[in-house]
């Protein structure tokens, strides 16, 4: 087949790490199956013989809307394409072939308060309509899948959970000398914990940074908390909080590479987020080795399961008591980091590649 993957590659967090892994897993598979990679950087996928790029672009964010439903329809018709394939959300009218797309989660229908007016009517809007359009739609858990039944009336049939995977890199080994070395370089003491994400609100940072200031009251040392990520919407308040706070160590976006060691080295990494499609950060953790506390009533509850600890998103003493807990008791926070690593070596983008080729084969069946 000849398949189209349409993606946003040059901003950093998990739509871009999903696009990026999944192609190259993708390529990776038995067969003669040709790939076009339509993205704002389509150099993201270098060195692959059967993924051609073609630039689409994006000069501003505010203008992937027009791009996207003008321009990369006319480009993707000129390839000739056997399924269409839109990686973050989207499915414009117009494109060729069987119509795939994935869908990480309904959080724009579910959590409407946590995005700003203008971006989130333009979220509902594109991710209802593409999920109509789509013969098959892809998600990376089965509270989508529920959340994609329940919300937009996707029929079962229609709908392929295909589990995301973790890159090789986070379950490497981690020598002493280089975590030590991106401590040093990231300005980090000899002991932090960590919490790593897009920084928006339902991701709840201002909850973790109510849980460290509790716990400091309390009385207990508590490691400093290394705070990265992208700077998301709705952000300012509590980056600002957190900038100011000498219990934290504000490192903005990372280099890809300092990621592993810096999941490695940490005590707890925290993520007590509201709703989570996947959870593809606290998947990282968990293969990198950290004791992961997450936020449940979402795919989290699927991803940690009983290899971590898992407290209501909101709850900033509940999360208090299991860092708290965690932080005092080394057996069972080194339990929980081997638990961790063992439930994530399921999480492969081999195998991510493999159910979405299925969900290929479907589409094209589908639409016939």
């Amino acid at each position: 087949m000849r398949i189209g993957v349409s993606a946003v590659t040059g901003t950093q967090g998990g739509p871009r790490t999903y696009a990026v892994e999944l192609l190259r897993a993708l390529a990776r598979l038995p067969g003669d199956d040709e790939f076009v990679l339509f993205a704002d950087d389509p150099t993201a996928v270098r060195g692959e013989p059967r993924v051609r790029g073609v630039r689409v672009p994006m000069p501003i964010r505010a203008a992937r809307p027009l791009s996207e439903a003008i321009l990369l329809p006319v480009l993707a018709r000129r390839e000739r394409l056997d399924v269409f394939h839109g990686t973050k959300q989207t499915l414009p009218r117009g494109v060729p072939g069987a119509r795939v797309v994935s869908i990480h989660d309904l959080a724009p229908m579910l959590m409407p308060e946590t995005f700003q007016k203008g971006a989130g009517e333009w979220l509902r809007r594109t991710t209802a309509g593409a999920a109509r359009r789509a013969h098959i739609v892809i998600t990376g858990s089965e509270t989508t899948a529920r959340d994609l039944r329940d919300r937009l009336g996707v029929p079962p049939e229609r709908i392929a959970v295909t589990p995301y995977g973790v890159e090789d890199r986070f379950r490497a080994p981690q020598s002493p000398e280089r975590i030590d070395a991106v401590r040093r370089s990231l300005g980090l003491p000899s002991r932090w914990i960590a919490c790593v994400g897009t920084i928006q609100p339902r991701k709840n940072v201002d909850v973790v940074l109510d849980a460290v200031e509790r716990l400091a009251e309390r009385g207990r040392d508590v490691p400093v908390l290394a705070l990265a990520g992208r700077v998301g919407w709705m952000s300012d308040a509590v980056i600002a909080r957190a900038k100011a706070s000498p219990r934290v160590r504000w490192l903005g976006e990372i280099a890809d590479d300092d990621l592993p060691p810096l999941l490695a080295g940490a005590q707890v990494f925290l993520s007590p987020s509201s709703y989570e499609g996947f959870g593809l950060a606290v998947a990282e953790a968990m293969a990198a080795g950290a004791a992961v506390i997450g936020g449940s009533g979402s795919s989290l509850d699927e991803v940690v399961g009983d290899a971590g600890l898992l407290v209501p998103p909101k709850d900033a003493d509940a999360l208090a008591d299991a860092l708290d807990g965690l932080l005092a008791n080394d057996a069972r926070r080194r339990a929980l980091a081997a638990a961790g690593r063992e439930r994530c070596s399921r999480f492969t983008w081999d195998a991510t590649a493999k159910a979405t080729r299925a969900a290929y084969v479907r589409a094209v069946e589908a639409a016939r």
